[in-house]
């Protein structure tokens, strides 16, 4: 990890410290921004993406406005938490979450109508879960992409997507990216997934699935696991794709009776070079799981499609 990678990491640690639920922050201070407040985030976010560091300086030059004005703004923003200073000269500017999260949540609003807006419902490691409610009274399911809470290696070790020198907010866009192809790729290929509604930036939001993780089913059967391997085998003979981190906690019985596949962050194709290693640890992963259950399982029977020798024994 470089010096400016740990000095990141740092003021991010900071910021998870002062901002208990940014997103619920940049919610409820979205009423007080003016349209001039919201346009120089987006500046500050243009500048970051063409990999370019955002000067205050170089703002006051692009801005068309004086710098006195502009420097209140900036303080204004700050104050709010939705600017940092990502340098120790202060000189440089970055995004918080809570600034990022005001940028999507702006956009999402208006979208989707949404009216209300939920504290955080879990904490991952790498994102949020939060509930949005439509003017409709439909509550959609809001994934927030948090990277920074893990070391920047271990971020590094789990991906194979250039990262290297984005800040932690351009990652996490990143990183929502590519799950919704996850999503996107499974839906069409007739993969039980929750619908994928919308994307912006780091934010992820679906339809709700009621339903209970199949962690948390205490009284599985045959005809249950049948279920979660068909999936499993339509995910990888249909759509070309391997979980890679497939748990029970990634699996969901709705009630519907049927069982959606959920979180992709580190998916990878069928052609990977790895892919038929983390398939075996995919379906070892759930087998393990219905054993602790006591369902009396053939796996040469559920596994005949993959073939791994090694995962059923």
């Amino acid at each position: 990890m470089s010096v400016d990678q740990s000095k990141d990491y740092i003021a991010c640690c900071l910021d998870a410290f002062r901002q208990l639920d940014d997103a619920v922050r940049a919610w409820d201070g979205l009423p007080s921004l003016t349209a001039t407040e919201l346009k120089l985030l987006e500046i500050v976010e243009r500048t970051l993406l063409r990999r370019r560091t955002p000067t205050i300086r170089a703002l006051e030059r692009g801005s068309q406005m004086t710098a006195d004005r502009l420097r209140n703004i900036f303080a204004r923003l700050f104050s709010k938490g939705l600017l940092r200073y990502s340098s120790p000269s202060k000189r440089s500017l970055a995004l918080t979450f809570s600034g990022y999260d005001v940028l999507a949540l702006n956009e999402l609003k208006d979208k989707l109508g949404l009216v209300q807006f939920s504290p955080s419902a879990s904490k991952g490691k790498e994102s949020d879960i939060h509930v949005g409610t439509t003017s409709s009274g439909e509550d959609l399911v809001m994934k927030f992409y948090r990277f920074g809470r893990v070391s920047f290696r271990s971020v590094m070790s789990k991906r194979e997507m250039s990262l290297h020198r984005l800040p932690w907010v351009l990652m996490s866009a990143r990183a929502a990216s590519l799950e919704a192809d996850a999503y996107r790729r499974l839906e069409e290929t007739g993969v039980l997934v929750p619908h994928l509604v919308a994307i912006n930036r780091h934010v992820l939001v679906f339809k709700t699935v009621p339903g209970v993780l199949l962690q948390y089913v205490q009284h599985a059967d045959i005809e249950l696991a049948r279920k979660v391997f068909e999936q499993l085998r339509k995910m990888y003979e249909d759509a070309g794709m391997v979980h890679v981190d497939m748990s029970p906690f990634n699996v969901l019985i709705g009630d519907d009776g049927l069982v959606y596949l959920i979180d992709f962050p580190q998916w990878v194709l069928s052609s990977h070079r790895n892919a038929r290693e983390y398939l075996d640890r995919d379906i070892r992963n759930i087998l393990e799981f219905f054993k602790r259950r006591h369902v009396d399982i053939d796996p040469h029977e559920l596994l005949a499609w993959a073939n791994l020798t090694s995962a059923s024994e």
